[in-house]
């Protein structure tokens, strides 16, 4: 379940442009905020350095969170979401599994409106990626989903795997450079 779902009235005191919809548009697993993370990198960051947050999904620019497991990464991609939320921002947190595998499902149906839904968010993060390799199909969706928000819309990704090894996740070397050229324009990373 949502944790963010528990609680959106104390939110709603917090952040009078807030929408319930919109909160409960926000999937992230659990609640985690930016209090805890005082790491020299983050705060060497640009887009973190300020300590303000507010107005970052407005310019379009990506932040990637590489490195193993357990350093974090996930963590700061939901708190970031969390901050953007209570700033009045649309977000959408989703694993790149669960994002492949909704795009296969809407196959059946309509896609396009399925690829619009995940145009209509300011910020799109997406967890996980490198955990699973994508076959032709879920690589062509993958692309469409970066291509959509590509200068329109901020873009999180973590990743375990550096860029460097892409080609084991995507399913061809022309899409690996579509993606990564994508992904990589206006990006802040954080290793």
């Amino acid at each position: 379940p949502d944790a963010f779902t528990h609680s959106p009235s104390k939110l709603h005191q917090h952040c009078p442009k807030f929408h319930t919809w919109e909160w409960k548009r926000l999937t992230n697993p659990i609640h985690k905020n930016l209090a805890w993370w005082t790491a020299a990198s983050l705060l060497l960051n640009p887009v973190f350095a300020s300590g303000n947050l507010v107005g970052y999904p407005d310019l379009a620019e990506n932040i990637v969170f590489l490195g193993s497991s357990g350093v974090g990464k996930s963590h700061l991609s939901i708190a970031l979401g969390y901050e953007a939320v209570k700033a009045g921002y649309k977000v959408r947190f989703i694993t790149a599994q669960d994002l492949t595998g909704q795009l296969y499902a809407s196959l059946a149906e309509d896609i396009l409106t399925e690829l619009a839904r995940f145009g209509k968010y300011h910020l799109l993060t997406i967890d996980e990626l490198g955990f699973l390799s994508l076959d032709k199909t879920a690589s062509n969706h993958f692309f469409q989903v970066i291509n959509q928000a590509y200068e329109r819309q901020s873009v999180i990704t973590t990743s375990n795997r550096p860029f460097q090894t892409s080609s084991v996740l995507f399913y061809d070397a022309v899409i690996v450079t579509a993606i990564l050229d994508r992904i990589l324009h206006h990006t802040h990373f954080l290793t």
